[in-house]
């Protein structure tokens, strides 16, 4: 398998793997070539096919830490043919706002938005238990939905509902070395599976927003370096011509 070992995607992939059309199903002689995350070297591929006649493309790779010690290696993919017309809008739009500030917050908002499928890839870099998982998910995910519906009671008890349905299926899920999980995020319906194993879908915005935005917002995102990367790997796969230019 060809692996390629560098922190930031957009130097690396390039047009002619977007340009691929994202119904073309991978053949059990089809070599995918993956990208090793810096950090913990763990390997992503370049596309993953998240349903028949469905392909998603890597975007960016990062790396969770605790304490300074790795606990998962990540990667972000998305659904190139819808995210690419999205996400070139909104750069446009942001190219034309006041300040930065603005720009910024035109940029994340397209990130997380739900009229693009988009997949978390997690793989365990540690064995963590289940409850760890969950607290983890109290710490991070609730503050984010609190804060998106601060001023919405009924969808903030909805969303903390939901969250708890998450937080109990991975409270006894534990986790080791190796385990890899994926969250796909499709309208507002978010799957969580482990080792190919689905626990279960949340049908909820407020909860595939959290889950996304840990990783996806320039103020304070879970790898700083991956937030930049899949940042610029979305201007390529936005501006295809920019890049065979480049090339």
């Amino acid at each position: 398998m060809k692996t390629i070992l560098i922190s930031s995607l957009a130097l690396i992939l390039p047009a002619n793997l977007w340009a691929q059309d994202s119904s073309q199903e991978a053949t059990a002689q089809e070599e995918v070539p993956t990208v090793l995350e810096a950090e913990t070297e763990i390997p992503f591929p370049v596309y993953i096919d998240i349903a028949k006649g469905e392909r998603q493309h890597l975007v960016g790779t990062g790396v969770r830490e605790k304490f300074w010690i790795d606990v998962y290696g990540f990667g972000v993919y998305v659904d190139k043919s819808s995210a690419a017309p999205i996400m070139r809008a909104a750069f446009e739009k942001a190219s034309a706002a006041e300040d930065d500030d603005a720009a910024i917050a035109i940029i994340d908002a397209a990130l997380l938005n739900n009229a693009f499928n988009k997949t978390m890839r997690w793989v365990m870099a540690r064995d963590v238990e289940g409850e760890d998982i969950a607290e983890a998910f109290d710490d991070s995910l609730g503050p984010d939905i609190n804060k998106l519906y601060a001023k919405d009671e009924k969808n903030l008890a909805i969303s903390l509902k939901a969250m708890a349905q998450l937080r109990a299926w991975f409270e006894v899920t534990n986790l080791v070395e190796g385990d890899e999980l994926l969250f796909i995020w499709k309208g507002n319906e978010l799957d969580s599976i482990v080792n190919g194993k689905s626990l279960g879908v949340i049908d909820n915005y407020g909860v595939c927003y959290a889950m996304f935005h840990l990783f996806l917002n320039e103020d304070d995102p879970i790898d700083d370096d991956a937030y930049e990367a899949t940042i610029a790997a979305l201007k390529l796969m936005a501006y295809p011509e920019r890049a065979f230019k480049e090339e």
